[in-house]
C-alpha cells in the first residue's frame, strides 16, 4: 500500500506541474461554470434553479476531461519518454502503476467538484436537491468508464501526438452533442442517435436527475449499464494493448 500511495502522490505532482493538463481539465470547467451560470442566472427549470443544471453538466465535463484527456495523453508521453520502461525495472507492479493513476485522477476530480460547488454556492446561490451518496455513485461509474477509455486509447496510440489528436477528436464531439449545454432534442435525428451511443451522454443523463432533481439512482439503471458496458469493453482492450515501451 505504501508503494501505491507514493504512486498516487507522484501522479498528483505530475498533474499539477503540467500546465498543458491544467488548462483543459481545471481551467475550462471553471470558465464554463462562471460563463453559463452567469448566462442563466435567475432562471429556473421546473422550479429548479438553472445553475444546478449547469453545475451537473460541468461536473460531467470535468470527469471526462480529467479521466480521458489528461490520463490518455500522459500515459503515452511517459511511454514515449521511457519512463514506463524504467519503472518496469523497479519493484513497482503494473496494478500499482495503474491504481496510482486511477486514484490520482479520482482525487483531482473530487477537488474539481469541490471547487465548482464552491463557485456555484458563493457566486450564484447553488442549491442541490439530490442526496450526496447516489450522486457520488454516478460519478464513480462515470469516472471508471472514462478511465477505462483512457487506458484503451493509450494502448492503441503509437505516440503522444497521435494520442492528443485522437483524445480531442473523440472527446469534443461527445461534449457538444451529449446534452451538457443545450438540449439534444434540438439536434438532427441522426446526431441524436449517435449521442445516445456515447458514454458522456449517459453520464449527464444519469447525473442530472440524481444530483439535481433528487430522483432515485435506480431510475438511471439503463444509463449506468451503458457506461458499464463501455468500461468493460475498453478495459478488455486496454489489458491486451498496454505496453511499457
Amino acid at each position: 500500500m505504501r508503494v501505491l500511495w507514493r504512486e498516487v502522490v507522484t501522479s498528483l505532482k505530475l498533474f499539477f506541474r503540467n500546465r498543458h493538463a491544467l488548462v483543459p481539465t481545471a481551467g475550462l470547467p471553471v470558465l464554463f461554470m462562471f460563463l453559463f451560470s452567469y448566462m442563466y442566472r435567475g432562471q429556473s427549470m421546473g422550479g429548479v434553479p438553472a445553475v444546478a443544471y449547469v453545475f451537473a453538466s460541468v461536473i460531467g465535463m470535468s470527469v471526462g476531461a480529467t479521466a480521458f484527456l489528461n490520463l490518455s495523453i500522459t500515459l503515452v508521453e511517459e511511454r514515449d519518454e521511457g519512463i514506463l520502461k524504467r519503472l518496469r525495472g523497479t519493484p513497482l507492479r503494473e496494478w500499482q502503476l495503474l491504481g496510482g493513476k486511477v486514484l490520482g485522477a479520482g482525487v483531482v476530480i473530487l477537488l474539481q467538484v469541490m471547487l465548482l460547488f464552491a463557485i456555484g454556492l458563493l457566486f450564484f446561490g447553488l442549491r442541490l436537491k439530490g442526496a450526496p451518496l447516489p450522486s457520488l455513485g454516478v460519478l464513480i461509474v462515470g469516472t471508471f468508464t472514462f478511465l477505462a477509455m483512457a487506458f484503451c486509447l493509450a494502448g492503441l496510440m503509437k505516440n503522444s501526438r497521435a494520442a492528443e489528436a485522437w483524445a480531442l477528436a473523440l472527446f469534443l464531439p461527445m461534449l457538444f452533442i451529449g446534452g451538457g449545454f443545450f438540449p439534444t432534442e434540438s439536434l438532427p435525428q441522426v446526431v441524436q442517435h449517435l449521442a445516445q451511443a456515447l458514454p458522456l451522454t449517459h453520464l449527464l443523463e444519469a447525473l442530472v436527475p440524481v444530483m439535481v432533481e433528487r430522483q432515485s439512482i435506480l431510475t438511471c439503471g439503463g444509463h449506468l449499464l451503458v457506461m458499464a458496458v463501455w468500461a468493460g469493453a475498453c478495459f478488455a482492450i486496454a489489458v491486451k494493448t498496454f505496453r511499457w515501451q
